[in-house]
């Protein structure tokens, strides 16, 4: 089975820890693991894409502060600044 990391830690803390603490955690640990798995891995445009929304910070955001509205995933994602994956490894290829 399958589990995202971003999930993963998100079900072993919950909501024990702040959404500011949980975040950071995501920035700090999950999102390089997935970034040298992205290196690894070669993946086609459609994938790459898909990325944004099955891994961090969409369905991230949706869930940790309960709301599937992607207007207000987007204001988080902004006020935290966390990147969507894509971007971040189209950042590190150049």
């Amino acid at each position: 089975m399958k589990l995202e990391p971003t999930i993963a830690l998100f079900g072993n803390i919950g909501r024990i820890a702040s959404e500011e603490v949980i975040i950071q955690l995501i920035k700090s640990k999950c999102m390089p693991a997935l970034l040298y798995g992205l290196e690894a891995c070669p993946l086609t445009k459609s994938d790459i894409r898909s990325l944004d929304f099955v891994t961090t910070p969409i369905r991230f955001f949706m869930k940790l502060f309960r709301t599937t509205d992607i207007n207000i995933v987007k204001d988080c994602q902004e006020y935290f600044s966390v990147s969507l994956p894509r971007s971040l490894a189209h950042r590190k290829k150049n």
